[in-house]
């Protein structure tokens, strides 16, 4: 499905101002390059009072009229979710089904 595809969005977001996801980005663009899927990689930084990581996505998707939006899930300590959240939840709610 993903091969099928014009072409793929990669993208990555750090948050104030780290650099550490950016490797992410280009490690998995570079898998699907090699798999000949045609990969555009972006990179959005969140700080203290811009919007989200979820949304940050939910524009991206939004401004470059995306299809399909595929995202990886991972889990925080429950405290930490009941306090800030995630974006994972934010993401599943705020989408259309």
């Amino acid at each position: 499905m993903i091969q099928a595809a014009d072409s793929i969005n990669v993208v990555t977001v750090n948050s104030k101002g780290s650099q550490s996801e950016l490797g992410k980005g280009i490690d998995g663009s570079n898998y699907l390059t090699r798999h000949r899927v045609n990969v555009k990689l972006y990179l959005e930084q969140t700080d203290e009072g811009s919007p989200t990581v979820g949304q940050l996505l939910l524009a991206h998707a939004d401004e470059n009229d995306i299809d399909l939006a595929i995202g990886g899930g991972y889990s925080h300590s429950r405290l930490r979710k009941l306090m800030l959240g995630g974006n994972t939840r934010y993401l599943n709610s705020a989408c259309e089904y």
